[in-house]
């Protein structure tokens, strides 16, 4: 047995006997207890960061057991040229400028196992045929790990980031699509956030993204750099997505989205 192992498992013994000894699952010890061995059992066969997933589990039954966590998983693309990012206009919210990219879909065949984690649909916003099977979900807080753990399996959920470059950048036609029959990529890794009580929604709330950087071939990136920008994509630097688009001596750029610096 690894180190990683080791560790895990004194997690998960550790946290057993302070649940015996504490003989109240209903606690907030046995709580903590309960959260943590969850943790030191998912962390046995998963691959993300081992504290922040202890953490998350830790964190999912300790404040929000009892309540529904609104998920969020997607994917966004680093577009890079030179020292600039390509950024577009959010569909949903017209005002902001993000990242290309959106939120997985799941498929087919989901069903029985998201219901069997009480997964519910989003309740903000209207399903559509747009927004149909979005991975923008309501799930139990003491069951955020092993939903994240479903899709981390890779079972019944989209898996290529295609589908919105399509849908964002050849099919509106800012890009030829003779050039864009296919797109090569890289996962630079995942980004995502603990679950944060939002004032404004009223629930708590967690985002998860890969970020995706697009390997262009010559003529892709040609057509690209020749993007010009305007009122649906936007070419900014580094310190205006860390600045949310207010920098100095500098014309503002309207609500560039807090999750861009995640592309950086």
């Amino acid at each position: 047995m690894t180190y990683r192992g080791y560790t895990l498992l004194a997690i998960f013994l550790a946290s057993a006997l302070v649940l015996a000894l504490s003989g109240d699952v209903n606690s907030v010890v046995g709580n903590l207890a309960i959260g943590l061995m969850g943790g030191a059992v998912i962390l046995g066969v998963e691959r993300m960061p081992s504290w922040r997933l202890l953490a998350l589990a830790t964190i999912c039954t300790f404040r929000c057991r009892q309540r529904l966590v609104r998920v969020s998983v997607s994917y966004l693309y680093r577009v890079r040229v030179g020292d600039r990012y390509l950024l577009i206009r959010s569909e949903r919210w017209p005002a902001t400028h993000a990242p290309i990219g959106g939120v997985y879909k799941r498929l087919p065949g989901s069903e029985a196992h998201l219901k069997r984690l009480s997964v519910l649909d989003d309740d903000l916003h209207p399903i559509d045929e747009r927004s149909k099977w979005d991975l923008r979900v309501r799930v139990p807080g003491w069951r955020v790990v092993n939903f994240l753990s479903w899709f981390n399996r890779e079972e019944n959920r989209e898996l290529s980031p295609w589908r919105e470059f399509y849908e964002e950048m050849v099919k509106p036609g800012h890009v030829p699509p003779e050039r864009f029959r296919y797109l090569f990529y890289r996962r630079l890794g995942r980004r995502w956030t603990f679950p944060r009580w939002s004032e404004e929604r009223d629930r708590f709330e967690m985002f998860v993204a890969d970020i995706i950087e697009p390997v262009f071939d010559e003529e892709q990136e040609a057509a690209i750099a020749s993007i010009a920008g305007g009122a649906d994509l936007r070419w900014v630097t580094e310190e205006e997505i860390r600045a949310r688009g207010v920098v100095a001596n500098q014309t503002p750029i309207p609500n560039i989205s807090d999750r861009a610096i995640w592309t950086i």
